[in-house]
């Protein structure tokens, strides 16, 4: 056993001295080789080692990114409600607009409270309530528009027609300025510009107020106006005035006739066109009034190429023109009527 440790000794001492020998240049390279080859694969292997490491790092956290979402999508919240249980609101068959004097910001935190002074400012049926369908920054940051909706209380159900005629004479109020939206000013400053975006069976107005009914005469819805534009834009006292006085003038009314008209949509909005201008005429005296109707069909015929003499700019272009050649109405006197016509008609060159 000594013999052979003395003998490995013996070759590591030699294996060195050739090593160490300069005249053995085979022996040196070769160990020069074996000692480059091994630094590299070091080098190399660490390298690796290090683009294996940052590759990961980069990679793991956008792999646990990915799957949240996609459980989040197969399995969303219990606190958020699937689709098929929400309710469209924005499909609503009632709704309505205001502006108010509050920025958005003031309005927002408030919007359960809104809708509950909207209920009863407008004095609705238990059967129904308050939707706010938007808040949106008015014209100036200063202020918001209101987008709201009336809806049944329980889902799947339709507002009674009782609820409708209540509804619509209390928005029609509020378009006639007779009413006001009560409104906490102190939270949601003073409530202005109420319409009507939709109503189920149309919308009319009556700018000049109710119709009066003579003690004896006659008083019926004589012709028909088509515009296009909306009641909206015809509304206001000053253009509502004015389109009465254009429409005296053309019609050459006498002095014991006035006329009176109500504003209609029939799609239930005051802000879309087209309007339709139901002319109701007034006569205080006995006269002729088949005579008076067949007077008024020939000026409307003859005046309808300058579209009846009303601006463009102001009340839009004359879309159609109904004209009842019959007597319907009110006749408040019997002897009033002389040869009427049966029928009504409508003239196709200017429908």
């Amino acid at each position: 056993m000594k013999k052979q440790l003395r003998a490995n000794d013996v070759d590591h001492q030699q294996q060195q001295q050739n090593l160490d020998d300069p005249e053995n240049p085979h022996q040196s390279s070769r160990f020069f080789g074996q000692s480059c080859y091994s630094a590299l694969s070091r080098f190399f292997s660490l390298r690796c080692l290090i683009v294996l490491v940052v590759s990961l790092a980069i990679l793991l956290p956008t792999i646990f990114c990915l799957f949240p979402s996609r459980s989040h999508t197969l399995a969303p919240p219990l606190s958020q409600p699937h689709a098929n249980d929400t309710i469209n609101y924005n499909a609503a068959s009632v709704q309505a607009s205001f502006k108010l004097r509050k920025p958005v910001s003031e309005v927002t935190s408030q919007k359960g409270a809104l809708e509950d002074e909207i209920f009863r400012s407008i004095c609705l049926s238990n059967d129904t309530k308050v939707i706010v369908l938007s808040l949106r920054q008015s014209c100036s940051c200063k202020y918001t528009d209101v987008e709201f909706a009336v809806v049944p209380v329980s889902a799947g159900y339709e507002i009674s027609t009782q609820s409708l005629t209540s509804l619509r004479s209390s928005f029609v109020n509020l378009l006639e300025q007779r009413s006001k939206l009560n409104l906490t000013t102190t939270c949601f400053g003073k409530p202005y510009s109420f319409q009507v975006l939709k109503f189920p069976g149309g919308i009319s107005v009556d700018p000049s107020g109710s119709i009066p009914v003579p003690s004896f005469g006659y008083v019926g819805n004589i012709l028909n106006i088509t515009l296009d534009r909306s009641i909206s834009e015809i509304l206001p006292d000053n253009k509502a005035q004015k389109l009465s006085g254009k429409l005296a003038v053309t019609l050459y009314l006498e002095p014991q006739e006035s006329i009176y008209f109500r504003l209609t949509n029939i799609q239930g909005s005051t802000v879309s066109p087209p309007v339709i201008v139901q002319v109701y005429l007034v006569i205080t005296i006995r006269v002729n009034l088949q005579l008076r109707l067949d007077h008024f069909a020939h000026i409307t015929q003859t005046s309808s190429a300058n579209n009846l003499g009303l601006e463009n700019t102001v009340f839009g272009e004359v879309k159609g023109i109904t004209i009842s050649t019959n007597l319907e109405g009110e006749i408040l006197d019997p002897a009033l009527v002389m040869a009427p016509t049966p029928t009504p008609a409508c003239y196709p060159s200017l429908c």
